[in-house]
């Protein structure tokens, strides 16, 4: 099992028994939705980005934390066909 570090995140890959389209599909429509239910909240993305960023071990910035917000419902219309 092969460990790579990018700005201290530990990302495992597993050459035995990879993810599956499948899986990923699922997982990147299910964080989507996630977050279409937060926005119905009324928490907003800036929101979420100030709770992130402010927490004590966390080493990632407010604008950083937006664009992966901005990017997952863009991930999901790149990598999930739907039916």
């Amino acid at each position: 099992m092969a460990t790579k570090r990018i700005n201290n995140i530990k990302i495992i890959k597993d050459a035995i028994n990879p993810e599956t389209p499948e899986v990923l599909a699922a997982s990147l429509i299910s964080i989507d939705n996630c977050l279409k239910e937060m926005r119905a909240t009324g928490l907003t993305d800036d929101g979420v980005a100030v709770l992130i960023a402010g927490m004590k071990r966390s080493n990632v910035t407010k604008s950083e934390v937006l664009l992966v917000l901005e990017g997952i419902t863009r991930l999901k219309s790149y990598y999930v066909k739907s039916k």
